[in-house]
């Protein structure tokens, strides 16, 4: 099974982790080897500017929403069936985000309208 680590990098910061690629990815190796970021905590600050959102089993998923410079899990997935692969990601990502903000989603069929024709009318001229 293993882990997966998700982490924002500032690629402004680029240049500085090309030049000390070495140790940052030393530190990167040494943060995610812990485990330590669950779905509660805060991001893990790295050097030059990257940050360590979670880390998890890799048979887990969570929404995740990521900016300014760093990134939150919204929602964890717990299901060992849900991955991005999976046809219905968006749904379950949704239900559970919902579910986490205390709403429910129920999916309801929509009606196909029907597109009503515009009749010609010709005027012929008097």
């Amino acid at each position: 099974m293993g882990f997966q680590t998700t982490v924002v990098v500032n690629n402004d910061m680029l240049h500085d982790i090309r030049q000390n690629a070495q140790e940052f990815v030393d530190e990167l190796c040494r943060v995610a080897g812990t485990g330590g970021a669950g779905y509660d905590d805060k991001p893990i600050e790295l050097r030059h500017g990257a940050k360590v959102i979670t880390i998890e089993p890799s048979h887990y998923s969570a929404v995740v929403v990521v900016g300014d410079r760093t990134g939150k899990v919204l929602a964890p997935i717990l299901a060992m069936d849900t991955s991005p692969n999976d046809p219905d990601v968006a749904e379950k990502s949704l239900r559970a985000l919902a579910d986490k903000l205390g709403f429910r989603v129920v999916k309801t069929r929509v009606k196909k309208s029907k597109k009503r024709r515009a009749k010609k009318t010709s005027s012929k001229g008097a």
